[in-house]
């Protein structure tokens, strides 16, 4: 893109099909009046075309070559960007894995724990209702020896009762033999 078009001599006679041609702004000799362009004219306008045309094609060449570079930098910095994201993921990550082994760990002692005290807290509703039923049984086992006691009181008095009367029979029945070896 960097030729460029050679410009044109200055104007001068040309012969077209052996007729002489101006290549000015003038008419043509001999020709009729058609409105058409010298080529001459029209040469220098394609020229000047041309010339307008490589410079647009430069201009864009050029917006390309910043547009290219800015691109370029927006790749570069997506990269590296892309990588410390890339490298931060794999740190965070690496510390996750961490953590989850750590409270894994963490969560294994303390489900071993809890089954501990579940085993032990088991043993111990085991020994309560052992005792509960060891107190139902005490109970009643002095519910019986209190009916148990009851009934010696009451034999005792009944047993003191019987003696009090027979004491007193005795003691009839010896007044009454003594009555009776008197009176005989």
């Amino acid at each position: 893109m960097s030729s460029s078009v050679p410009p044109l001599q200055e104007e001068e006679l040309e012969t077209v099909f052996g007729r002489p041609v101006s290549g000015g702004g003038g008419t043509s000799r001999g020709l009729p009046q058609t409105g058409m362009v010298p080529v001459p004219e029209a040469l220098r306008r394609a020229q000047q075309t041309l010339g307008e045309v490589v410079e647009s094609f430069r201009h864009e060449g050029a917006l390309l070559d910043v547009e290219h570079q800015r691109l370029d930098n927006w790749q570069a910095r997506l990269e590296g960007k892309t990588k410390e994201e890339t490298s931060i993921f794999t740190e965070q990550r690496g510390t996750l894995e961490k953590d989850k082994a750590t409270y894994r760990g963490q969560l294994l002692r303390v489900f071993e724990r809890e089954v501990a005290v579940n085993t032990r807290e088991r043993r111990a509703q085991a020994r309560e209702e052992t005792i509960t039923l060891e107190e139902a049984r005490l109970v009643e086992l002095q519910t019986q020896l209190d009916a148990h006691q009851h009934w010696l009181e009451e034999a005792a008095i009944r047993q003191q009762e019987t003696t009090t009367e027979q004491a007193v029979t005795s003691t009839h029945q010896a007044a009454i033999e003594a009555e009776l070896n008197e009176a005989r």
